[in-house]
């Protein structure tokens, strides 16, 4: 393990070449806080780890990184009842570290949806939703254009039936600015 952090961090500059090229994204997930000295037989193999050995864990070396701390939110279930089976969860996402680029310390919910995985029609609902673009609330109906929903889940049900209709809320979505306070 110890040895592929060197490598990668050794060629990570090439890397990063050939996915701005292919307007790409490599994500590495690498991070091993034990100590790999020690747990093989081979004496060869520890004089090799004596010369990557880094304190703390045997991370990648890289120009730009980027830490995100998840957590699980919310189960969601069918109504309120936990005797129905849970069908997805809101994981949040928080970014206390950001060389990359963009601001650290924000946050994002992601929508998880058991046998869909990241869920972006439910995750552009509810941003349209909690911040009105372009869309009229009388309860629990939602008016947005000339198509009224009972909630949200009948919302996101016609989204990923009419891909039209996801292309124009997801523009909505991209061109909204927050009100001036």
């Amino acid at each position: 393990v110890g040895l592929t952090a060197a490598v990668l961090g050794d060629r990570l500059p090439l890397l990063l070449a050939t996915a701005d090229e292919l307007q790409a994204t490599f994500v590495f997930v690498q991070q091993v806080s034990e100590k790999i000295k020690g747990k093989y037989d081979s004496s060869a193999l520890d004089s090799v780890l004596d010369d990557i050995s880094i304190k703390g864990g045997h991370a990648l070396l890289h120009t730009a990184s980027t830490i995100m701390v998840f957590g699980k939110r919310k189960v969601l279930r069918k109504g309120d009842d936990y005797a129905n089976p849970p069908y997805g969860q809101v994981s949040t996402v928080k970014i206390p570290k950001n060389k990359a680029g963009g601001n650290p310390g924000q946050t994002a919910n992601l929508y998880i949806t058991y046998g869909i995985g990241v869920d972006d029609t439910m995750g552009l609902v509810e941003f349209a939703h909690e911040n009105r673009v372009n869309i009229e609330m009388a309860g629990s109906w939602i008016q947005w254009g000339e198509r009224r929903f009972q909630g949200k889940a009948q919302w996101v049900q016609w989204l990923r039936e009419n891909s039209d209709d996801y292309r124009k809320l997801r523009q909505q979505v991209l061109e909204w600015q927050p009100e001036a306070e």
